[in-house]
């Protein structure tokens, strides 16, 4: 073999070993930019359930262990009572859509229906219950007992809206169940004055 051979062979050795080293650094970047990408999908995944259990077990509410549809409704009987009103009806519009938003991905997350960790939709309903309605003691308690007794009970036909599926069938007794109260509080105030 000549000198000439010899450099030529040289030269495409090393040529080879410099681009097998930047391939496998290459795929070295890749694997870890690979594995990245899926932590950080498993992160965002891993927030996003957990936002959509905050928000549908009225921000851990729901985590009460006995009574957590009593307990939300006392919560939102609060914000309703401490907030300004045009602030309460802001509020109330926004938790309103959370409830389509997160119920039914939170009945998935929780492998239940209508768990009753959820409880963004008592509150919800507690909030029709006291719409366009003055805040004054009587109106307080008497919405509180009448929705809480609407909503175990489940009289008339409020039990059977519970049949839909998803956010609509976790909300809909809830709802109906705060019209009732409403409605029955309203007469009793005509009929008081």
């Amino acid at each position: 073999m000549n000198s000439r051979s010899q450099a030529n062979f040289f030269e495409t050795l090393v040529c080879h070993s410099l681009c097998n080293l930047l391939l496998e650094k290459i795929s070295r970047k890749l694997r870890l930019f690979r594995n990245f990408l899926l932590a950080s999908e498993f992160k965002v995944k891993k927030m996003n359930n957990f936002l959509i259990k905050f928000f549908a077990t009225g921000f851990g509410v729901g985590y009460i262990p006995k009574a957590p549809g009593t307990f939300a409704t006392l919560f939102a009987a609060v914000i309703w009572w401490y907030l300004p009103t045009t602030t309460f009806y802001i509020v109330s519009f926004f938790v309103f859509i959370t409830v389509f938003l997160v119920c039914g991905k939170a009945e998935k997350i929780f492998g239940v229906k209508d768990d009753q960790r959820i409880v963004i939709d008592e509150i919800v309903g507690y909030f029709f219950a006291v719409a366009l309605l003055p805040k004054i003691y009587f109106i307080l308690i008497s919405s509180i007992i009448l929705f809480r007794f609407f909503d175990i009970k489940k009289p008339f036909f409020i039990k059977s809206v519970q049949k839909f599926k998803g956010s609509a069938g976790i909300l809909a007794d809830d709802l109906l169940s705060g019209i009732i109260s409403n409605i029955i509080i309203s007469i009793i105030i005509l009929l008081w004055k």
